[in-house]
């Protein structure tokens, strides 16, 4: 009996970490997946450096009253440093009288290992918690000593200062780029070329260090646009994902921030962004490096990728074969005419009896011509007069913007439905779920009526949320509110049954959480649990409601008339949520349409 494939086999991944390289490449390994390393930065301790020592020193004369300790290896490093200096002992016994607090598990183990009473530390394992903990207790001539993480924290220190704490500042090493500049180019190459399917993030400073490179290479545009399309982002939390973010890059984050939950998420994600066709009575699923016959990876060259890319965008047609030399051309670039022509060869070795000859290839399915595919915007839909209006107006705003065509569907209560709206359109359509999460309407409801509605030829991307930029509106309209930094924020969302929704509103909510500088842990307005009517009814601080919801309506009306001091607007038709549906849009079409064939009358 056949085994399983394995779920990341014929897909490349490229892994930015300087740490935990070699289990994380045995990670990925171990599931299938081909591994191209290239860190991105590297870890320089400090033991030498004036400020370390000035920092521990400050920490013998005048103990500090609380530590917080970022990392394992930091906190380790400081304690080391300071024994080669002959000033273990003091140091220990100042930070021994200190309230520890530790971010996460690593430097909680560092802390005992030292001998020093157990820390405190956030379940979320976030900055932000631990800042929210120290907050919510008087810190005026409070002596704070903040252990960094490679590079200066300052939101986190200036909350402490503007609550009145003396901060002390003990930095242990820094993120320096790498020794291997040539691993690093060779990353960020693979990238730009999009032979790579993914890219993994486990520190802010390598994501931040990937894209510095592309900009000393001179290609940070091809790196931005790969990553916002064909290249999945990977990162192990909100904020390792913060400078992706800050440049609209998406990434897909696991609930818990640990490397084997980050390799878990990649499985589950990644072989869902490649659609399958049905060839000559099997199935073809190109996949990196691989073709997929019937589940079954099967190596392929850059060059025969290339190819069968471009027979894939155009299952039934004949394709000359200037228009694969010039796939070709593209895939090879930094390769030998020789190796191009092997990876001809082995296309037209493995496609027997597909029409293919000196001058022409196909694959022989049913498909309509090439042409610039309609929008098809898909909502819930409501009887509330608010609602669709907003949808209008994003989509209004998307045909403006990308002259293209755009229609308006609902799954549900109003129409015109799915079918309605695919009557009388021709050739590819490409769907974009405009919900905040994917739940059962994006999973079950939109492919069930797409498959009733009879149309062959419609990809759906992915669903808006969750995203950064729909967390940057929310930050937006909070603000709009009256919202301030510090003040308690309360994330509402509609509600459902979905295990995958509830896990997409909880990243939804950790991303805000990250740009209000607090742990945020979602409530709903029915279904699930906690509802939000029951948070806002809890004895505390006054709070303001963040609702993500797309449009107004009665779930947004229920909030505004809550005990709190203010709701915000719901997302609504921003400018970033029209910029949101434009690379959702485009990202399906790269999926369907070889870029190298995208001209003036294509999607990029």
């Amino acid at each position: 009996m056949r085994e399983p494939p394995m779920p990341l086999a014929g897909f490349t991944v490229g892994v930015t970490a300087a740490r935990r390289v070699d289990e994380q490449t045995a990670l990925l390994a171990r599931c299938g997946a081909r591994v191209l390393p290239g860190a991105a930065l590297r870890i320089v301790p400090v033991a030498d450096d004036a400020r370390l020592r000035a920092a521990t020193e400050r920490c013998v004369e005048a103990p500090p009253s609380v530590v917080v300790a970022t990392t394992g290896i930091g906190f380790r490093g400081w304690v080391e440093a300071a024994e080669g200096w002959g000033l273990g002992a003091d140091l220990l016994s100042a930070l021994g009288s200190a309230r520890l607090l530790a971010r996460g598990p690593k430097a909680r183990g560092a802390v005992r290992a030292a001998g020093l009473p157990d820390a405190w530390s956030p379940e979320s394992e976030s900055s932000a918690e631990l800042l929210a903990h120290l907050l919510a207790a008087p810190l005026a001539g409070v002596r704070v000593a903040v252990q960094l993480h490679g590079r200066p924290l300052p939101e986190f220190t200036a909350a402490l200062r503007s609550a009145g704490a003396e901060v002390v500042e003990v930095p242990v090493y820094r993120w320096c780029p790498p020794a291997d500049t040539a691993a690093l180019a060779a990353l960020v190459d693979a990238v730009c070329a999009r032979e790579l399917d993914a890219v993994t993030f486990t520190s802010a400073p390598a994501a931040a260090g990937l894209l510095a490179r592309a900009t000393e290479q001179g290609c940070r545009r091809e790196l931005l646009a790969a990553l916002r399309g064909p290249v999945l982002a990977a990162c192990v939390g909100p904020v390792t994902h913060a400078p992706l973010a800050e440049v609209d890059v998406p990434a897909v984050l696991p609930r818990r921030a640990r490397l084997g939950a980050l390799v878990r998420e990649l499985c589950e994600r990644l072989p869902g962004r490649y659609p399958s066709l049905p060839v000559a009575g099997r199935t073809l699923q190109l996949r990196g490096h691989a073709a997929a016959v019937d589940g079954v990876p099967r190596p392929l060259s850059p060059g025969g990728k290339a190819l069968l890319r471009v027979l894939l965008a155009r299952p039934g047609e004949v394709v000359a074969r200037e228009e694969l030399a010039a796939a070709l051309a593209v895939a090879v670039r930094r390769r030998t005419r020789r190796g191009a022509s092997r990876g001809t060869a082995a296309v037209r070795a493995r496609r027997p009896g597909t029409g293919a000859d000196g001058d022409q290839a196909r694959l022989p399915a049913a498909a309509g011509g090439r042409v610039t595919p309609p929008l098809l915007l898909v909502a819930h839909g409501t009887r509330d007069p608010a609602g669709p209006p907003v949808v209008d107006r994003i989509a209004a705003a998307v045909a403006e913007r990308a002259g293209i065509a755009v229609r308006t569907a609902y799954v549900d209560v109003i129409g015109p439905t799915v079918a309605e709206a695919l009557d009388g359109l021709d050739g590819p359509v490409v769907a974009v779920p405009a919900f905040l999460a994917a739940g059962y309407h994006v999973r079950v409801d939109l492919p069930a009526q797409l498959a009733a509605a009879g149309h062959e030829d419609v990809t759906t991307s992915a669903p808006l949320g969750p995203d950064p930029a729909l967390a940057e509106v929310m930050l937006r309209r909070l603000r709009a509110a009256g919202w301030r930094p510090g003040a308690a924020v309360v994330f509402a969302a509609a509600g459902s049954t979905d295990p995958r929704a509830l896990a997409d509103v909880r990243t939804a909510a950790r991303l805000l959480g990250a740009r209000c500088g607090q742990v945020l842990r979602p409530s709903y307005v029915t279904t699930a649990a906690p509802r939000t009517a029951e948070v806002c009814a809890e004895p505390g601080p006054e709070r303001f409601v963040a609702p993500y919801l797309l449009a107004p309506g009665r779930f947004h009306r229920g909030l505004a008339a809550l005990p709190v001091r203010a709701a915000a607007a719901p997302i609504g038709a921003h400018p970033l949520v029209v910029d949101l549906v434009l690379r959702r849009y485009r990202s399906a079409c790269r999926e369907v349409f070889d870029p190298v064939r995208a001209g003036p009358g294509h999607p990029r």
